[in-house]
């Protein structure tokens, strides 16, 4: 598979860089965006190297498969990794989506055993998102420490207004992206009231269901 990769893109994840890297995920998840994964695979400039990518769900695992990687759980990867059931070498990039959920337990196992391997850690993450449900937290300190690449590019939606909102929403400038999604697609309706809400979805509901008697289109609405 050959991707074309944006500046960010290459300065996260570039497999020729010795050092374990963070990747600063601003863009991802947390307001509906495609969980896409652009600290991508290596391609035809890192000839030899082979990547590894680790996800919590098996929904996200699919998604890193359909991007390029040969993935798995992190779960089911670290069991394997413990077992030495994995093929990771000093030509792995191992990547491990939503790092900043990791525990330290798991944190501290992924890296010590990349190290024994040789191969090479793409960590991405976002600690303004949820965090380990177990004792946790080092991906700030990680972060402020060693410094992150940054991917700010939204991959889910192409129209420019569209992806300047979600980033408004990620800096919580809730207010303005709002107002962007307002002017710009029509997607929010506001009333001054709930019974002019309420009344104002029944009319948008009739009119895009004209089949849909209005009084029962108010019924579903009330319901």
């Amino acid at each position: 598979m050959q991707m074309t990769l944006l500046d960010e893109q290459r300065d996260a994840g570039p497999v020729d860089h010795p050092e374990q890297r963070l990747c600063h995920d601003h863009r991802r998840g947390r307001y509906g965006q495609k969980p896409h994964h652009d600290c991508e695979p290596p391609g035809p400039r890192s000839p030899g190297f082979k990547a590894r990518g680790y996800a919590f769900t098996n929904r996200m695992v699919k998604n890193m498969t359909d991007d390029g990687f040969q993935s798995d759980t992190i779960a089911k990867g670290l069991i394997d990794a413990r077992r030495g059931r994995v093929d990771w070498d000093d030509k792995t990039v191992i990547y491990i989506d939503e790092a900043a959920q990791l525990k330290t337990e798991d944190l501290h196992d992924i890296l010590w055993m990349a190290k024994q391997y040789g191969s090479k850690v793409v960590a991405v993450g976002d600690r303004r998102q949820l965090g380990a449900i177990e004792r946790g937290g080092l991906w700030h300190s990680m972060e402020r420490e060693h410094g992150s690449a940054k991917l700010e590019q939204i991959m889910r939606v192409q129209e420019a207004e569209q992806k300047s909102a979600f980033n408004k929403m990620h800096k919580r400038g809730l207010q303005g992206a709002l107002k962007q999604f307002q002017d710009h697609t029509g997607a929010i309706r506001w009333s001054a009231t709930k019974a002019e809400s309420i009344q104002d979805l029944a009319e948008n509901l009739h009119a895009r269901h004209p089949a849909v008697p209005r009084n029962q289109a108010d019924r579903s609405v009330h319901q």
